[in-house]
């Protein structure tokens, strides 16, 4: 042994790392049996057959009030079906003799002798009551003379099984405290062979650092020179980060109030008002769009020159594509004025989609811009069969041919004072360059100074086949629909947004109820029902990713839309991973918030929106679920449920495998609910009852799935009642 650790362990380290290795060995060999033994105690104790014990107790309990209620109602009403009745309550009962005798219950408890003899009692009159009620079996008229005796009787087992309930629950409480008690010695000990294992080690991790500075001076160029190169990068990575940390602040910061502005202006448009004011708020309007076109262009620019291009080939019909550019200018182009043609070629073709949209969608935002007045043309043409131009022309004031070298370059804008009035970055076509260059193609202007411009490029194309032709169209104003009867949830912590967008939905007839943050917005999903949630993901308290998660956990399925003033892929996609169904930029227009209505409220099935509470008090009746569970107790009501889900498992697979209407069926639900009955599982037992009522195939199928759903619903509510219990504690 110690040839082979001479050989493992350097001699540089020495004899006292070399000692400290072993008894960290040591230490962790002792840490993993100490796991295993704690995990072995752990299943010993949740799997101990005393809580079988305490099932079988609390089953002939019951029974034994079952009996006692039907000899009630015999009395009573006196007849066949009653005194039946009574019969079948007796043999349920009669059943939980074999669970006390059959050693569930006699095992757990050997040594305590008043649980034995209460045990035995219990069983020896149930079997003394056998004699006498088979004994009067024959004769209904003698049964019936009979059964003040036999109330007697029941009773009595009756006040003796519930008097074992009471002493064997705390026999368990003794044995749980008895195990906790160990297991708390066991982690004692855990944490201190973890504490002493974590002192080795790092004495070890000491004795390694104070070797690694005697490193010889030979190396000192080499390592100063690595640390120079990885500060240098660092300093380069910093610098990125911060660029990015920057632009995605300033598009948050800046599109926020834009929001405002622009869906105020929105909201102005739509009421009365004097040519003087519309026309100041159409002005608004415009400025707020050319504001968001220099942001666009920045964030775009930088995202480009990050992350390069990438491309991707997909189908893309054209004469979609046609629809989808009307849909995006037709505010834009009502405001200017300006008339919008668009003739593309009816056939699909496959190409990067994204790319192309963005880069017509640059092309016809500048024409706009630089069109006081006339028209915008899009037409496309395929040449060659492979090779598809695109032109955008329009009838505004031109470029002189001296200045179109400035075109397509960085930050480049032409120098005169007409077109430098209508603003802009001068990136939208530099990107449009990089993107049609990274597509194999090229880009070009056709121009002159008050005789308009046609921007052109030429994109590399594959003809897939024909689609739905697509002719000239211009664009009219749509009115929206304000006969929406739907109630939203808006989590927007800007007041000036919140204002806006509220003003926007109940425009169209929408209910809105506004939350300042994501925990208030998951207490308002509580406590009533929405048919859709717009949610912000920038909001003090909880934001909107972790609001949509907790809410996706909780088994919310409602349409969930995110509103993000980041415009980075990255914070769209976080949007999409916590569970949103879609994300829509700022700022929140009327165009937006109809399409947000079209696709998620109008389409909805208004039966299919709810909440898991209304959906848990359905399953459950907290009538008879909160009295069990304090009497019971949270730790006895737990193993009470996954006793119930144990045993309940085995009688669906009992309705399952007997055929419909036979006693082996009947009794198997009547099992299954008087069980789910007691604890609460109100659902379930009504299942069970309308099975052996009207036996359905379908439901018999869907019975197990029930089980699971109705468990599900009994545990979370007690986890639910043990945290408010805690809540009130503390």
């Amino acid at each position: 042994m110690g040839a082979i650790l001479r050989k493992l362990i350097p001699r540089s380290i020495g004899w006292v790392t070399a000692t400290l290795i072993i008894l960290g060995v040591i230490m962790i060999a002792a840490t993993v049996y100490l796991f295993l033994s704690l995990r072995d105690k752990q299943q010993d104790v949740s799997q101990s057959v005393r809580e079988d014990a305490m099932w079988a107790v609390f089953q002939t309990h019951r029974e034994a009030s079952r009996l006692v209620d039907a000899i009630l109602v015999a009395r009573s009403q006196p007849d066949a079906a009653t005194l039946g009745a009574v019969r079948m309550n007796f043999d349920l009962l009669y059943s939980r003799v074999t669970l006390l005798s059959a050693g569930v219950f006699a095992e757990p408890f050997q040594g305590s002798a008043d649980l034995q003899s209460g045990a035995d009692k219990v069983r020896r009159d149930i079997l003394s009551l056998a004699q006498t009620i088979d004994a009067l079996a024959a004769d209904d008229a003698v049964f019936t003379a009979a059964l003040p005796g036999l109330l007697r009787d029941a009773r009595a087992i009756q006040t003796q099984s519930n008097a074992l309930v009471i002493a064997t629950n705390r026999r368990l409480s003794v044995a749980r405290t008895r195990d906790r008690a160990q297991l708390l010695a066991d982690y004692q000990r855990l944490a201190t062979v973890v504490a002493i294992t974590a002192l080795l080690f790092a004495a070890t991790i000491t004795l390694q650092f104070k070797q690694l500075r005697t490193i010889s001076q030979t190396q000192r160029q080499l390592r100063d020179l690595s640390q120079r190169n990885s500060e240098t990068a660092k300093l380069a990575q910093a610098a990125s980060e911060a660029k990015s940390l920057f632009l995605a602040m300033m598009s948050h910061e800046i599109r926020t109030p834009l929001n405002g502005i622009i869906g105020a202006a929105d909201l102005l448009m739509d009421t009365d008002l004097a040519p003087t004011q519309a026309r100041r708020a159409q002005t608004i309007r415009r400025s707020g769009h050319i504001l968001l076109d220099v942001i666009n262009d920045i964030l775009d620019y930088s995202n480009l020159d990050a992350n390069g291009v990438t491309y991707s080939n997909l189908p893309v019909s054209l004469p979609e594509l046609a629809d989808l550019l009307a849909d995006v200018f037709q505010h834009r182009l009502d405001d200017a004025q300006l008339a919008f043609a668009i003739d593309l070629p009816p056939i699909i073709v496959s190409t990067d989609d994204v790319r192309l949209r963005q880069v017509l969608l640059n092309l016809i935002g500048n024409a706009i811009k630089f069109t006081p007045e006339g028209g915008i043309q899009l037409r496309a043409t395929l040449q060659d069969g492979t090779l598809l131009r695109f032109e955008v022309q329009d009838s505004g004031v031109g470029i002189a041919v001296a200045d179109q070298h400035k075109l397509f370059q960085n930050f480049s804008q032409i120098g005169n004072a007409t077109s430098r009035s209508f603003g802009g970055t001068g990136l939208g076509l530099a990107i449009s360059k990089r993107i049609v260059t990274g597509m194999g193609g090229q880009i070009g202007v056709d121009s002159a100074p008050g005789q308009g411009s046609t921007f052109w490029f030429d994109i590399p194309v594959e003809v897939l086949g024909d689609a739905p032709a697509q002719h000239a169209r211009a664009l009219a104003q749509t009115p929206h629909d304000t006969g929406i009867e739907a109630h939203i949830l808006l989590a927007e912590d800007n007041a000036i947004n919140s204002e806006v967008a509220t003003a926007l939905l109940e425009s169209f007839g929408a209910t809105v109820t506004t939350a300042a943050n994501g925990e208030l917005a998951l207490q308002a999903l509580e406590f009533g029902a929405f048919d859709l949630v717009i949610m912000d993901q920038q909001m003090p308290v909880m934001d909107g990713i972790e609001a949509t998660k907790a809410l996706r956990e909780r088994g919310f399925t409602l349409p969930v839309i995110g509103l993000t003033a980041n415009a980075f892929a990255q914070d769209r996609q976080r949007c999409l991973d916590a569970g949103m169904d879609e994300f829509v930029a700022k700022p929140v227009t009327r165009k937006k918030i109809a399409a947000i209505l079209a696709k998620h409220v109008r389409a909805a099935d208004p039966g299919s929106v709810g909440t898991p509470a209304k959906a848990g008090s359905a399953l459950l009746d907290m009538d008879q679920f909160a009295p069990m569970l304090s009497d019971l107790g949270p730790d006895l009501f737990h193993d009470m449920l996954e006793n119930l889900a144990r045993d309940g498992a085995g009688l669906v697979t009992d309705v399952k495998g007997a055929a419909q209407g036979s006693p082996a069926y009947d009794h198997a639900l009547h099992t299954l609910k008087g069980a789910t009955a007691t604890l609460g599982l109100a659902y379930l037992a009504t299942t069970a009852q309308t099975l052996r009522d009207s036996p359905d195939a379908t439901g018999i199928a869907r019975l197990d799935q029930d089980l699971e759903v109705s468990l599900n619903a009994a545990f979370a509510a007690l986890e639910s009642a043990k945290n408010e219990a805690v809540k009130k504690v503390g």
